[in-house]
């Protein structure tokens, strides 16, 4: 088989389905369908010969896998050799390499030839390519044209050699590919990468280390080909225990010890040389980050500011979304320095705002565990008061254009930001040839644009393709400069949709689809239904605690975490771990007035299976930071993200006196539920 068949067996066999959507797969791949039925009857050919259900293409639907015995599979791809699978140019470079680097003699093209079955002129084609590869890590090509050829390097050179190369296949290819053991059999790597950055997560686990994607990418290769250049054949043998003056050393250290092999002063420098030179950094103080927790620390801070400021913010999911995102990446504002020139008609002025942001910053720092610099701050400000922009109703119906150089994909990405941190009405998305045309047909309020653009008619402001903090301020700035009036028509028609949508929402969910009917026929507008709460879908009367007298607050989370164990969603220690992530960094859990949201990490307590829980507490519990709360959930997920909404649902319980007072009321679990989820 060739690279893209086996790679499409590969991805089935890991699919929890053994599916793959058909659609998907063309996309993936930019193929056109025929050539898909030529890779899966590729892949077919491959089954009956060894005797295996072949595959199913249903070619509206899916690509589906038959065959029940995954091993059998698999064991036949491990036993491949280089005659049934088709190598493609750069595969058959890439094995080349790995063949002289285990070679001590010379080997002859008719070999290779033979071996990879091509013919002596393909390998000699090869061979170019081969020796200018090689060249750039100081590896020298020999060629004598009655030997063959041959590899002269030193050790240093050749583990650089072989890190590349296992980078360039981690760029291609899957751990588990055919192509990718291959390379790993041929240079008799005894440690498999898999393994090796299994280790290194367990590693980074225990130290309360966090990287990113591609530094966790080069530092795995580094370990994996050093390992395996490293390792003896008796075991056991240790150069004295090197002290671990750095987190550098104390890794390289840590798989010393875990694989008992030698590690000397000189390889300690040269791990700290490679890391230097790659400009990695590695910091067991930092924590690993989790969404949920994440959120609801995110969602406690902005209520802490939110009262400072006598403001809510807590309640604003675009907000709170995109600081999720962003304080994922604030180390990246270390050094970035940048002017905040804030509009007058922001509520809040930037003095007391930046001092509230200063004072309640320990909240991020407590969790993120370093500290946040000036420029950190900053940053978060400027979302901050991206949301201010958005209560700013008659701003929110401002009507952009976006125009880009060219290239769509551009636009696109600077579209997907605007709408992230505006809630303006983007027309449309074109390039910069097209655009005195459109503004002669449209009319629109600004241009935001990645180019210099020449708009008479209206303003336009240029940015960058990724948006900075700098270009956030100057969108704020002239959305405000162009004023109330001239989208008073406009305000007043969303005012009406906005009452549209309440009366909507108090409708009877029977009646709500003849009414959409109604209204769709009188008027071009969509309103979103409001489908079934997922607080509905997730808690029922059974998950239900109501406690008469005062309680402490570790008995709330106790008792709700209880009820989860009594599930099977959670393990014994997890409500052990919710306290303890309290006490760790504060009253973060209270998301909401009265109201508090439990929740230990899937990685740190035993989690099984999805969970909602409550205990409802009239009488109130106090909180370590003198904080009321009346509503303790307890939450437990094996996902993430796709539960923010759940946040957002509880929040909006506490929003207002009379909801919360409706709830308190309640004598029973079955009102209770009622009042929660209708």
């Amino acid at each position: 088989m060739r690279k893209r068949s086996t790679e499409i067996l590969e991805k089935l066999i890991l699919s929890n389905s053994k599916s793959m959507e058909v659609n998907k797969l063309i996309t993936t791949y930019r193929i056109s369908l025929k050539t898909l039925k030529a890779d899966v009857n590729e892949i077919n050919d491959f089954l009956l010969e060894a005797k295996m259900s072949p595959t199913k293409l249903n070619e509206k639907e899916k690509l589906i896998l038959l065959e029940k015995d995954i091993s059998k599979i698999q064991d036949r791809l491990n036993h491949m050799d280089t005659y049934s699978y088709k190598m493609s140019r750069e595969e058959r470079q890439i094995y080349i390499i790995a063949e002289l680097l285990m070679s001590q003699d010379y080997i002859t093209m008719q070999n290779l030839a033979k071996e990879l079955n091509v013919s002596r002129n393909t390998i000699l084609n090869d061979f170019e390519t081969v020796k200018d590869y090689c060249l750039a890590f100081s590896v020298n090509v020999l060629m004598k044209s009655s030997k063959g050829i041959k590899i002269e390097c030193d050790q240093k050179d050749k583990e650089n050699l072989l890190i590349q190369i296992f980078h360039d296949l981690e760029n291609d290819y899957m751990e588990r590919s055919f192509f990718h053991q291959l390379i790993q059999r041929k240079l008799k790597m005894k440690i498999p990468l898999e393994i090796v950055k299994e280790d290194f997560r367990e590693y980074m686990e225990q130290q309360h280390m966090l990287v990113s994607d591609r530094v966790f990418s080069y530092i795995s290769i580094y370990l994996f080909v050093f390992m395996n250049q490293k390792i003896k054949v008796n075991k056991g043998k240790i150069v004295g225990k090197l002290t671990g003056d750095t987190a550098n050393d104390n890794l390289l250290n840590w798989f010393s010890d875990k694989y008992e092999i030698e590690v000397n002063k000189n390889d300690i420098k040269k791990f700290g040389r490679y890391m230097k030179q790659h400009d990695f950094n590695i910091n067991s103080e930092q924590k690993e980050i989790n969404n949920v927790e994440l959120y609801g620390i995110i969602v406690y801070f902005l209520q802490i500011v939110g009262e400072d400021i006598e403001c809510s913010l807590q309640s604003d999911t675009v907000l709170i979304e995109s600081l999720l995102e962003h304080i994922k990446t604030l180390k990246n504002w270390e050094d970035y320095d940048f002017d905040m020139s804030l509009s007058e008609e922001l509520p809040i002025p930037k003095e007391i705002l930046e001092k509230t942001i200063e004072k309640n910053s320990i909240i991020l720092e407590r969790y993120l565990r370093y500290p946040l610099t000036k420029e950190m701050k900053k940053s978060i400000m400027i979302h901050i008061c991206a949301a201010f922009v958005r209560n700013f109703e008659y701003l929110n119906l401002l009507e952009v254009l976006i125009v880009c150089p060219g290239s769509m994909a551009t636009g696109k990405y600077l579209e997907a930001q605007i709408k992230n941190y505006f809630d303006f009405k983007v027309v449309d998305v074109i390039p910069s040839k097209d655009v005195e045309g459109f503004l002669k047909r449209n009319k629109i309020d600004f241009v935001i644009s990645t180019v210099n653009v020449k708009t008479e008619s209206v303003p336009c402001v240029k940015v960058q393709a990724q948006l900075t903090m700098n270009d956030i301020n100057e969108i704020q700035n002239i959305a405000f400069l162009l004023g109330r009036k001239e989208n008073e028509d406009r305000y007043i028609e969303q005012k009406f949709l906005d009452i549209m949508k309440s009366f909507i929402e108090k409708l009877d969910v029977s009646k709500r689809d003849a009414f959409f009917d109604e209204v769709y026929a009188l008027m071009d507008i969509k309103i979103q239904s409001i489908g079934k709460s997922v607080l509905a879908q997730m808690l029922t009367t059974s998950d239900i605690k109501i406690k008469q007298g005062m309680i402490t607050w570790e008995q709330g989370i106790l008792e709700a975490a209880d009820i989860l164990k009594k599930k099977g969603c959670v393990g014994d220690e997890y409500g052990e771990r919710a306290v303890e992530n309290v006490k760790e960094y504060g009253d973060y859990i209270i998301i909401s007035k009265g109201i508090a949201l439990a929740h230990a990490g899937k990685k740190e307590a035993h989690v099984y299976k999805d969970g909602l829980s409550l205990v409802m507490c009239p009488d109130g519990i106090e909180f370590t930071e003198g904080n009321i709360v009346y509503l303790v959930f307890c939450f437990a997920t094996v996902g993430e993200k796709e539960y923010l909404k759940l946040f957002q649902e509880i929040i909006a319980l506490g929003k207002t006196k009379k909801k919360m007072k409706e709830i308190l009321q309640q004598k029973n679990v079955a009102s209770l539920y009622h009042v929660l989820v209708f």
